[in-house]
C-alpha cells in the first residue's frame, strides 16, 4: 500500500513538473477577489448563491454519473497535514474544444456559461475540476476552496471566483455554504459573524454556484436524506478561475468511457426558501482554518431538514471563532 501511495505521489509530481508554467502576477481587490473585468451573472445583484435544476438531460444522467465515478479521486490526509490530499484537474479557457474528452466538455461548458460577459486573460483562466463519489452517510468537512500551493510560500488565501457543484444523484447530505471569508493574508483573523447560510440538497441534474470565497461543506443535518439508488452521493465539482491557475491542477489524461455529453445551459434559477435562524446552535463543529483550528456554530432551524429543497437562512445565522486551546501555525512569509 505504501509503495502504491509513493507511486501515486511520484506520478503527481511528474505531472506538476511537466505542466509548470509562468504564473500570472496576482491582483487582489479590496474584497479578497482576484481582479477581472465585468460581473459574474451568478453573483449579480448581491446574489451570493444560485441554483439551477434540470441542467443535465435525463437521458444522459447515467453517462455523466459513470464518467464521474471513473474520474473520482480518493481524498487522503497525509501524516502531519491539515488537509485531505487529492488531485484536481484543469481545463484551460483557451483549450481547443476538439481536444476535449468526455466529462471535459461539460466542465468547459460550465466555465463558458459562468464567465460569459466577463473579461480575463484566457492564457491564465479556466476550470479546476474533480469528482466525488461518497457513501450516503459520508460527509465533506468544512473548508475553503483555494490555491493551497500558495499557503506555504506566500501565506495567502487565494480563492476561485466561483465554486460549483453538479449533483448526479439525489443522495446524501446537503451542501451548506456559509457567508464567511478568510482574509487573503493568512496572518489575519477570520471574521466571527456569519450573516447568511445556504443549504442545498442533492437532486439529480441540479447545479449549485456560489461565491468562491465562502466556507462550505456537505454535512448531516440529522434528517432522513432522500435516496434514488440507495448507494452513493455522486457530484462533479468545478471551480471557475479568472486570471489565475491553481498551481497543482493538471490536465486529465485518463480516457473515460461514454460518448461526450450534450451540454445544456441552465434554465431559470431555482428560488431559495428563506428561513429565520434557530435560537440556539444546531451545528457545532471544529475544523482546520488557515492558521489555527476554528469552531463553527450554525443556528439552522428544523425547517431546513426537508430534502430536495434550497434554503437561505439569515441574518445572524452563526459564528466562526478560534477553537479553545488552538495554537496558531508559525509561518515564514515571503
Amino acid at each position: 500500500e505504501e509503495e502504491e501511495e509513493e507511486e501515486e505521489e511520484n506520478e503527481e509530481e511528474e505531472e506538476e513538473e511537466e505542466d509548470e508554467e509562468e504564473p500570472k502576477p496576482l491582483h487582489i481587490d479590496g474584497e479578497g477577489r482576484i481582479e477581472h473585468g465585468g460581473e459574474l451573472h451568478a453573483l449579480k445583484n448581491n446574489q451570493l448563491v444560485t441554483v439551477w435544476d434540470g441542467v443535465i438531460p435525463e437521458e444522459e444522467v447515467t453517462v455523466y454519473r459513470e464518467m464521474c465515478k471513473e474520474a473520482s479521486v480518493k481524498k487522503k490526509v497525509k501524516r502531519g497535514k491539515a488537509y485531505s490530499r487529492g488531485q484536481t484537474y484543469w481545463v484551460a479557457a483557451n483549450r481547443d474544444e476538439k481536444t476535449l474528452t468526455g466529462l471535459e466538455h461539460y466542465v468547459k461548458s460550465i466555465f463558458d456559461f459562468h464567465s460569459k460577459g466577463t473579461t480575463y486573460d484566457a492564457n491564465h483562466s479556466g476550470a479546476e475540476w474533480w469528482s466525488l463519489v461518497l457513501d450516503t452517510d459520508s460527509q465533506v468537512g468544512w473548508h475553503w476552496d483555494k490555491d493551497y500551493a500558495l499557503e506555504g510560500p506566500l501565506g495567502l488565501n487565494i480563492y476561485p471566483q466561483l465554486g460549483t457543484v453538479t449533483y448526479l444523484t439525489t443522495n446524501g447530505s446537503p451542501t451548506v455554504v456559509a457567508e464567511c471569508v478568510a482574509p487573503p493574508p493568512m496572518t489575519e483573523e477570520v471574521p466571527s459573524d456569519i450573516s447568511s447560510c445556504f443549504v442545498c440538497y442533492p437532486r439529480t441534474g441540479r447545479h449549485l454556484a456560489f461565491d468562491g470565497r465562502f466556507l462550505h461543506g456537505a454535512t448531516d443535518l440529522q434528517n432522513v436524506v432522500a435516496k434514488d439508488d440507495g448507494e452513493q452521493r455522486v457530484t462533479l465539482l468545478v471551480n471557475v478561475w479568472l486570471n489565475h491557475k491553481p498551481l497543482t491542477a493538471v490536465p486529465f489524461r485518463r480516457p473515460l468511457s461514454g460518448a461526450p455529453p450534450t451540454p445544456r445551459p441552465p434554465a431559470s434559477p431555482t428560488p431559495a426558501t428563506v428561513a429565520a435562524p434557530a435560537a440556539t446552535p444546531t451545528i457545532t463543529t471544529l475544523f482546520q482554518g488557515p492558521a489555527s483550528k476554528l469552531e463553527l456554530n450554525l443556528n439552522l432551524p428544523k425547517d431546513v431538514q426537508k430534502g430536495g429543497c434550497v434554503y437561505k437562512v439569515g441574518p445572524g445565522v452563526g459564528t466562526v471563532t478560534e477553537a479553545e486551546g488552538s495554537k496558531k501555525k508559525k509561518r515564514k512569509i515571503g
